[in-house]
């Protein structure tokens, strides 16, 4: 079986020249985004486990988006869905970011752009970061083009902290505050294909998670991914919320208590092993339950893959064409120097 982690970091070329405006100190006030395995694509092959592919997403910087801009989400969107089809054999899909503080042109993005394409599979969100919550009627309109668009919304913690292993109690409350919100609202009623992914949601206790899940409507639609937590925490998440609705997620290439992180995503895996889940149960959560997800997107007649080859090709053939015109004026010149 091919083993999907479902949530790793690539760092966009424009998405970090814009944060690098805003933030010219970037790497120093931002350590972790210094990591090679962000932007190396030969390291990040190397490191990746046999049988494994990834779904990318940006590495959010709260402070410089603030003043990006759509235009330069949208880029960075692009970026990742290029790095998906230049490299099938490592990453499955892409999360694509919206501009929550637009959600006007954030609807539209979802109905022209994610809609048609197949490689952005799921949009990234973060819990209030407007001020508002998800189920503010603001959002109403874009929630109904996600919900005609079938990808998944994944709602990652805030940052909270500088090192990864000190992040874990600040992302369990911004969850737990995403789960009240969720409490006698009627997000996902009434959107009967929104599904929502907690990142880090294993980190979670048991009985916080069944308390709140009991309180939504539509809370089968609900997921937890892996993401820094244990072979402990995963077992009980599974137990308490079942095993097809446990997605596989490392937070590569962002490596917590002291890890290297080119063994982030093997030491991830073994942790999934680890919970002793049984085989069934194992594999739902390396890869089953992302894969039922994913065959609930609809298929474009014409595929992004296609339109991206079809491109190439064009511009494959224009530059030949003005390498043979080059080629005639040079000779003319040669003839004419003669």
């Amino acid at each position: 079986m091919i083993s999907v982690d479902s949530f790793t970091h690539f760092y966009p070329r424009s998405y970090r020249r814009a944060a690098e405006r805003v933030l010219p100190n970037l790497g120093g006030t931002h350590p972790f985004l210094r990591e090679g395995l962000l932007t190396d694509l030969d390291m990040r092959l190397v490191a990746n486990p046999p049988r494994s592919v990834q779904i990318i997403s940006l590495p959010v910087v709260e402070e410089a988006e603030e003043t990006m801009g759509t235009h330069t989400l949208e880029a960075a969107n692009d970026e990742l869905a290029e790095t998906v089809l230049d490299h099938p054999e490592l990453f499955l899909g892409a999360v694509a970011r919206l501009d929550m503080h637009d959600p006007a042109w954030s609807a539209r993005y979802v109905a022209d752009t994610i809609a048609r394409s197949d490689s952005l599979v799921g949009i990234q969100m973060l819990p209030r970061e407007t001020g508002l919550p998800l189920t503010d009627d603001s959002f109403a309109p874009l929630f109904a083009a996600i919900d005609d668009s079938r990808r998944p919304v994944i709602i990652h913690p805030r940052s909270h902290a500088r090192n990864m292993a000190d992040c874990r109690d600040g992302w369990t409350q911004d969850l737990a505050q995403s789960l009240g919100d969720l409490e006698g609202s009627a997000l996902l009623s009434g959107h009967p294909h929104l599904r929502l992914i907690l990142h880090g949601g294993a980190l979670l206790a048991p009985g916080t998670l069944t308390d709140a899940l009991s309180q939504i409507e539509g809370a089968r639609r609900i997921f937890v991914d892996t993401a820094l937590a244990d072979s402990s925490q995963i077992a009980a998440v599974a137990a308490v919320i079942g095993s097809d609705h446990v997605l596989f997620s490392s937070e590569a290439p962002f490596a917590a208590d002291g890890q290297d992180p080119l063994d982030m995503e093997a030491a991830a895996m073994q942790a999934v092993r680890d919970a002793d889940l049984g085989q069934k149960a194992t594999q739902d959560v390396l890869g089953g339950t992302v894969s039922v997800i994913r065959r609930t997107l609809p298929v474009n007649v014409k595929s992004e893959e296609d339109a991206y080859k079809e491109d190439k090709a064009e511009a494959d053939r224009q530059k030949a064409a003005e390498d043979e015109r080059r080629a005639w004026e040079l000779d003319d010149d040669d003839q004419s120097s003669d």
